[in-house]
């Protein structure tokens, strides 16, 4: 009596967390999946915890099935930045299409069915979170190391039962560890990772509380607000991209006066602090220019690679915990490397964002797209999930009509959202003559306006000769 009461208890929690994601009925029609074999790794050694899933699924059913879901516990999904599915045959990997169904819930739908009484293929599962780690403590000394704080989950989070899994956490290459959780065994450790389990039997939507407490000296660099503006200037067939940034060091706060000799002089100041950024802009790139509040800054510098120009950034004081700065960003781009032209319709093709620096964090990006005056928006395509607000008009020298807006935020954005965004628009190349036009025009107005004003007599009353 008492084993079925405790089975009907988990029942009902199930069914409880179930209403609590929103998952309809659809998952209840494969709710009996089975996680035959589940590989996890959490890796700590930046400010961005990744978490790698390898699972591989059962079917029971007498029915086959193409999809398998994802759920995020509470306390993480607003952290959550990116997530992606792969599946893996015969050693190849492909990506699988993802839908989002709410804020806790994802559908993964599947290349190949799992087969009534058979197993899948092995499917891959990447979570990317932001500001998971904390800082612990909150403050440090200049030439103190940063500690920070992890907070977990011992099991695979899962809507189904798992027959076996075990958990690996990444560390940083360097640095201490503080403390770690051995509540649940079987736990090991190497020298820089921490084992847990394997573990049997797993039930639906188990949690246990994990914890980690290590050194981490990454760089903890948040960019607060992003506003890109893309402007495509159809005299000068140019594409001009300017960035303008606010970003924070969001690691351990400094504590107490900031000596720039220490700095300078000792290797172990400032650990985590920050005196330069290296960002990836196109090869094809002209007319770079960095600058702040006071001005442009000589002390940045540009070296080519092969596919990029890698621009360093160097601000005016190093960043520590807490601190921030300002400053923009911008070049030029010839048209052609972002435009595809198909008779008057053409297609703008160009990074959402740009590559800043490593281990990338946005919290919240404007990206600002403005076309040529007389261009016709058909479409974007976006390429992920944005909120796009209404289509403005902007006028500026010499125009007419004014030119189209268009406006994309995102939120919680990091390197893997580098990716195009597609507009595509009509537009009659007759409208390159609209401005040399209409600059001919005014200046054969005005010399017609004065030569009729110097010969013509506009006076109301005859003048009258003068005799000798």
């Amino acid at each position: 009596m008492h084993l079925k009461n405790k089975l009907l208890i988990r029942l009902i929690l199930s069914f409880c967390a179930l209403q609590l994601f929103g998952v309809d009925h659809v998952v209840w029609a494969n709710n009996n999946l089975i996680n035959k074999k589940v590989d996890r790794t959490i890796d700590l050694t930046t400010q961005l915890v990744k978490i790698t899933t390898k699972i591989i699924v059962e079917n029971p059913n007498d029915k086959p099935t193409n999809e398998y879901y994802v759920v995020i516990e509470n306390d993480h999904a607003p952290n959550l930045a990116y997530i992606a599915a792969y599946s893996t045959v015969k050693g190849h990997q492909t990506a699988l299409l993802l839908n989002k169904i709410n804020q806790h819930t994802y559908s993964i739908k599947l290349n190949n069915e799992i087969k009534a009484n058979s197993q899948s293929d092995l499917i891959t599962v990447e979570q990317f979170y932001i500001k998971l780690l904390v800082p612990f403590p909150e403050k440090i000394k200049q030439n103190g190391r940063q500690l920070v704080k992890y907070s977990g989950n011992h099991y695979y989070y899962s809507l189904y039962d798992t027959r076996t899994q075990q958990t690996h956490v990444k560390l940083p290459a360097t640095g201490s560890i503080e403390s770690y959780s051995k509540t649940i065994k079987p736990v090991t450790q190497t020298d820089r990772a921490i084992h847990y389990g394997p573990f049997e039997n797993v039930p639906k939507l188990a949690e246990e509380p994990l914890q980690i407490h290590n050194e981490n000296n990454a760089p903890f660099l948040v960019v607060s607000e992003l506003d890109r503006k893309i402007e495509l200037s159809p005299w000068a067939n140019v594409a001009r991209i300017e960035d303008t940034i606010v970003i924070y060091h969001n690691g351990a706060k400094l504590d107490g006066p900031f000596s720039r000799f220490d700095y300078q002089k000792e290797q172990t100041s400032g650990l985590s602090a920050v005196n330069a950024l290296r960002t990836k802009i196109s090869r094809k790139a002209k007319h770079i220019f960095y600058r702040d509040e006071i001005g442009n800054i000589s002390s940045s510098d540009v070296r080519p690679l092969r596919d990029d120009l890698i621009v360093t950034l160097k601000p005016r004081f190093p960043l520590f915990g807490g601190w921030k700065t300002y400053y923009k960003l911008g070049y030029q781009l010839p048209l052609t490397e972002v435009i595809e032209k198909d008779g008057i319709f053409n297609t703008l093709k160009i990074n959402f964002i740009d590559h800043m620096y490593d281990n990338l964090v946005i919290e919240e990006a404007t990206v600002r797209i403005i076309l040529p005056e007389g261009a016709v928006l058909k479409n974007v395509r976006p390429p992920f999930d944005v909120e796009r607000l209404p289509e403005q008009t902007k006028l500026t020298y010499l125009d007419v009509v004014g030119r189209t807006i268009i406006t994309l935020k995102k939120k919680n954005l990091i390197e893997e959202h580098i990716q195009y965004v597609e507009v595509v628009y009509e537009y009659n190349q007759l409208w390159q003559l609209q401005e040399p036009l209409l600059v001919i025009g005014t200046i054969l107005l005005s010399a017609i306006s004065l030569f009729i004003y110097t010969k013509l007599d506009f006076s109301l009353v005859k003048r009258k000769e003068k005799t000798a």
